[in-house]
Formats: structure tokens, sequence, C-alpha cells
């Protein structure tokens, strides 16, 4: 397991709002963050482009007794989501490097060409948050912190710094974003 979803997962672990929420765990890799949150009463959906994910979730919210409370379903981003689904919370591990990923395992590390695939993320999720909805990301130091509240603040959102976690040679920042009306 990452650090980075070993810290998200402590920080889902903790939240204490999310009994019979509504979860979409994006790029949900292992499927930890929705383990934890169904674990906590949400209702999750994980999604993620890589196949393997995809079936690695699948297994994991079996062994974990989570399978009724997760589904999983193998999307890039929001493309085979409807608008119709609304969630209370959106959490998101980004890809940090700004280059082409060359194949599946890069997809969970490469953002492409100018940060590409989160600059998708954040402007197609105001269309998947319920009113009042929130998203929960985790960012490295490896990508710059001000970059991705720049990316958010120009699509309308607010921009909070929750947590900071310094391991030995990166630090990890917890934030959320929000729709600016709230």
């Amino acid at each position: 397991m990452y650090k980075s979803s070993e810290l998200i997962a402590q920080f889902v672990d903790s939240m204490q709002d999310l009994d019979g929420k509504l979860v979409l765990d994006m790029g949900c890799g292992s499927g930890i963050v929705s383990i934890f949150a169904a674990n906590r009463g949400a209702v999750c959906l994980a999604v993620d482009k890589n196949h393997a994910s995809v079936e690695c979730t699948i297994e994991n919210a079996n062994i974990n007794g989570m399978s009724k409370k997760i589904r999983v379903k193998q999307s890039n981003l929001f493309e085979k989501l409807s608008t119709q689904e609304k969630f209370d919370f959106i959490f998101i591990n980004p890809p940090y490097y700004e280059k082409e990923p060359l194949n599946d395992f890069e997809m969970a590390f490469n953002a492409g060409s100018d940060y590409r695939v989160i600059r998708e993320f954040i402007a197609e999720s105001k269309e998947y948050l319920k009113e009042n909805g929130i998203i929960y990301l985790i960012i490295s130091s490896d990508l710059e912190l001000h970059l991705i509240a720049k990316m958010f603040f120009e699509s309308g959102f607010s921009f909070n710094l929750l947590q900071l976690k310094k391991k030995f040679l990166e630090t990890f920042y917890i934030a959320n974003a929000f729709t600016k009306l709230q």
C-alpha cells in the first residue's frame, strides 16, 4: 500500500459524519477509501480506469464483508457515471506528475500534459456533488499545492488545507474543496 493511501484511509476512518452518506471513491486503486468509508456507514461507488484496480477493489470489498455497501465500476473519471447520481463526498488521490502515462500502472502517477486528469476531474466534479457536497483529496509535495488550489479556485471552488503529514522525503496534504456558494 502506498503511504498516501494509508494516510487518506486514516483520515476517512476519523470522520464522524459518514453514516448513510453517499461516497464516490474516484481512482479507487485497491478500494481502501471505500472500505474504510463503508465501515463508517457510507454507501460507496468505487471507480477506476484500470481494470486490475476494479478487480482488486471487488476482491477487497468481498474479503472485508463490504460488498453490499460498495459498488465498483470501471470508468475514466466520470465517463460512465450518470449526473443523476450525486454524492455527499468525493475522495481522490490524484496522479502527481505532469507526464503522459505509458501504461495502466503509470495512470496512478502521471496526470498527463498540463495535469489533464486533475483538470478534467475538477471541471466535471460539480455535476456529481450534492448541494453542500465536499471533495477530499490527498496531495503529495511532488505536486505543488498552490497549483492544485489555483485549479479549484478557477473552477469556482473553495480550497482548504486540513492536514499536513511529513514523511521521510515527502510531505502529504489532505485538503477539501467545495463550491464557493456554501
